[in-house]
């Protein structure tokens, strides 16, 4: 039996439900029709933390809920259901309260150009975030390129110099190919 694991979210504190969904299939890829269906969630020490055992229904769906306990540890917690398993995070956080975009001057840079960037940081109630520090980096090491302070308007246009950058790149370094 394949089985499909659907959560409503990939991020939860202690004290919310985690709502799951199995969607399960025979192997001709048919709704496994009321099957049985073990469930275990284990912790970031492997530790049983939630189990279930379920039926599916005429559909191949099976549901259950788990209300994850306000003292609960936090950290990656593996879902296991039939031969599907898949991880889900418990972490406190809170929402931000404000909006960041970036946008560049190019779509994409060749050696021996530099970038603009205007990053502009926005309350959710529409106000600018004024004196807000920002760091730019990229994305795949985090590496900073470049730092500076939004404005009373909550923007910054930083130019960052990518010398250092462009000589890293090697003839293999691209994101799309032509083919014919």
């Amino acid at each position: 039996m394949e089985t499909r694991i659907d959560i409503d979210k990939p991020l939860y504190q202690p004290g919310q439900t985690l709502h799951m969904r199995f969607l399960c299939r025979d192997h001709a890829h048919r709704a496994a029709v009321d099957r049985p269906l073990a469930v275990s969630i284990s912790d970031p020490q492997n530790a049983q933390a939630f189990t279930a055992s379920l039926n599916t229904d005429r559909f191949g769906v099976a549901a259950t809920d788990w209300n994850i306990p306000p003292n609960q540890r936090l950290g990656e917690y593996r879902i296991q259901a039939g031969d599907s398993n898949l991880l889900v995070k418990v972490s406190r956080y809170e929402l931000p309260s404000f909006t960041v975009t970036a946008v560049a001057d190019r779509a994409y840079y060749l050696p021996g150009q530099d970038a603009t960037v205007e990053v502009r940081a926005q309350y959710l109630f529409g106000k600018p975030v004024p004196a807000a520090a920002v760091r730019i980096g990229r994305e795949n090491n985090r590496r900073e390129t470049g730092e500076g302070q939004t404005d009373v308007s909550g923007v910054l246009r930083a130019n960052l110099d990518l010398r250092a950058l462009h000589k890293e790149l090697r003839s293999s370094d691209n994101r799309y190919r032509d083919t014919t």
